[in-house]
């Protein structure tokens, strides 16, 4: 059985993308009228030293230097800028960084017309893509070797790999260059939330001397708190900040966004829709995502959504808006582009998969993405498990033993839902086996242990209709008894339910074309 809610809780974490793509979507600098001057370090010394050695060296001291102090508008900034750009050997990261501060005239519309099958073979050959621009920027920082941003990349591409361990080693080696940037710091905290590290992701954020005047930061902090249950004593600060009208709507967008959020958690839905309603003057990718969920999660909330056409790399809005309309071709495509912005996100993978399995039958592209997201979480015993059951229902039975057996080689955890789930997936592989007592006892202690145990009370629900299908393609029951079980359940709970309630029905019908029935009485 597979193991995922779509409907769980979000908040406005800061997304971690490479810093091009944070470039062209205007988060480095956006603020507003209110500057922040803070003591990062001396950008005199690397002028000087640029001005006298016009290399791509000194260029590219000088443009890290200017953009962590907020001095990129510099006349000898421009120069070094427009110096690397032009020069054909420019190292990668450089080149990034000069573009950022002089960006091209193409337009980098992220809208793509590949098909879904395309974006997920590119994505797949990321894995060999980052392995060598790892051997780049090693190579880069030998001669950049105080150039934080490099480390940022670095820190990217060892976690899309699953390489953790030197994904902190080299993200806090940023954080010591540049303790008061915000786009290290976010990168950071978004590091750390990605490996269930919350504390330590909070204190980057909340140790950042910038805090009290970026609302970027501020956000971020909120979030923080919130995923991990507590409330943060900069709500007021930040609400203060809206206010004050000294920073850009962009620029307040995930703050508003997230005081929005906390509103309606405690109950206010009149303060949530002034802060969401906010934050959808001008927002950015994630927030706008996360009034998206807010809206699915309650209907009657009314957001004054706008054009958001011209916004770039906002899949999984757009993802969410389609799925909750059950456009689920549409929410698909959506989809592996979401999961192609962050492929080591097991949100944007379990998402993804899950529609591509549950409503639309295509276990192949489950499987492919499930397998995507095992690259950057290789422990991820849901992943496994949702893997397991794709390859079983598609069947290719050997590999979901071997997925499976991952999970036995891991450490247990302590979720008694992710357990219900193993069983029933156990349930299912045995049956598709042939092994028909064994998978029936695996399915009836999954269910039992789901009545008495589990949080996720919709898994009592899907085990009984996982566990009816199962038997109906067996054969080894009447449908008429499956039927009379189906009169008892509420299967309108969500719409993964819904939808195995509908192939157990189909299953009924194809029963009707055969004469080979086993009059098993069902007991559930």
């Amino acid at each position: 059985m597979s193991s995922i809610n779509p409907k769980e809780n979000r908040d406005v974490i800061p997304g971690w993308r490479s810093y091009k793509k944070t470039a062209q979507l205007g988060e480095l600098y956006a603020m507003g009228a209110k500057e922040i001057t803070l003591p990062v370090f001396p950008i005199a010394p690397y002028i000087e030293a640029w001005t006298e050695n016009k290399t791509i060296a000194f260029a590219g001291d000088l443009l890290s230097a200017a953009i962590l102090n907020g001095q990129t508008t510099l006349p000898e900034v421009i120069d070094a800028a427009q110096f690397v750009i032009a020069k054909s050997d420019s190292p990668k990261i450089v080149h990034e960084i000069a573009r950022s501060i002089i960006p091209s005239k193409v337009d980098n519309n992220n809208a793509s017309t590949d098909t879904a099958s395309k974006v997920i073979e590119k994505i797949e050959k990321k894995e060999e893509y980052s392995k060598k621009l790892i051997q780049l920027i090693k190579k880069e920082n030998i001669r950049f070797p105080y150039n934080p941003i490099a480390y940022c990349e670095l820190a990217r591409c060892y976690i899309s790999l699953g390489l953790s361990t030197k994904a902190c080693e080299v993200m806090k080696i940023a954080l010591h260059l540049a303790p008061y940037s915000r786009y290290v710091s976010r990168c950071a905290a978004r590091l750390f939330v990605h490996l269930e590290e919350f504390d330590l992701a909070h204190r980057v954020v909340a140790h950042n001397p910038a805090l009290r005047q970026d609302p970027w930061l501020i956000a971020s902090e909120i979030a923080i708190n919130s995923s991990m249950g507590r409330s943060s004593r900069f709500i007021n600060v930040g609400k203060s900040l809206i206010e004050s009208q000294n920073y850009s709507p962009f620029s307040c967008s995930e703050l508003a966004s997230a005081i929005g959020t906390l509103e309606m958690a405690n109950g206010s839905r009149k303060k949530c829709l002034k802060f969401i309603n906010q934050a959808l003057i001008q927002p950015n990718d994630n927030s706008l995502a996360q009034a998206e969920w807010l809206a699915s999660e309650n209907n009657d909330l009314q957001f004054a959504f706008q054009d958001y056409s011209k916004l770039k790399y906002k899949a999984e809005a757009e993802t969410r808006y389609e799925y909750f309309r059950e456009n689920y071709d549409i929410a698909f495509r959506h989809s592996v582009d979401w999961v192609d912005d962050s492929p080591y996100d097991k949100t944007s993978v379990l998402f993804s998969s899950h529609i591509a399995y549950a409503f639309l039958k295509d276990y192949q592209s489950a499987s492919r993405i499930l397998n995507i997201g095992l690259v950057a979480n290789p422990s991820e015993t849901i992943l496994l498990n949702n893997l397991a059951y794709v390859n079983a229902l598609n069947g290719h039975i050997e590999d979901a033993e071997r997925a499976m057996s991952r999970i036995s080689s891991l450490p247990l955890g302590s979720s008694s839902d992710a357990d219900i789930c193993y069983t029933a997936t156990n349930g299912l592989i045995q049956f598709r086996k042939g092994q028909i007592e064994e998978g029936r006892k695996l399915y009836l202690d999954a269910i039992t242990r789901a009545k008495e145990c589990a949080t996720d009370k919709t898994l009592v629900n899907k085990a009984i209709l996982n566990y009816l299908r199962e038997e109906l393609v067996a054969k080894t029951c009447s449908g008429t008894d499956v039927l009379e079980i189906l009169t008892k359940l509420d299967t309108e709970q969500d719409k993964e339910m819904s939808r195995l309630r509908d192939d157990v029905l189909e299953e009924i019908q194809k029963q009707s074309k055969t004469d080979i029935i086993n009059p098993f009485k069902l007991d559930i």
